[in-house]
């Protein structure tokens, strides 16, 4: 490799790591967490879905009896040793709370109100 290329390579890595420092500030300057907005704020409650998109959510009931039905199938199963190995796979359990659909409250909230 010729010395003017070597350099110029040295050169480009210096830059790329200096530019990629400020990247690693605290939250709330240029870095993670932030990216400049500042603190970053918790979600807001569940905004309301529309009953032609709402996806059915069985009761902690239903999951119950979901439960034992498949519990009672598993026993008279003819392929009862299979199903008892995988059971854990086979057992119905209550839809878990999805926080990364919730909208949060940021800097650009104010802008919808006001118009």
């Amino acid at each position: 490799m010729s010395k003017q290329v070597s350099l110029m390579l040295l050169t480009c890595v210096i830059l790329g790591t200096t530019a990629a420092c400020p990247a690693q500030a605290q939250p709330g300057g240029r870095g993670r967490g932030g990216f400049g907005r500042g603190p970053v704020e918790p979600p807001g409650p569940p905004a309301p879905v529309p009953p032609e998109v709402a996806m059915p959510r069985p009761t902690a009931e239903e999951v119950t009896r979901m439960n034992a039905a498949l519990k009672q199938f598993i026993k008279t199963s003819p392929e009862k040793p299979l199903l008892q190995k995988y059971q854990s796979i086979l057992t119905v359990q209550v839809p878990r709370d999805n926080r990364c659909i919730r909208p949060a409250a940021g800097i650009r909230a104010f802008r919808h109100e006001t118009l």
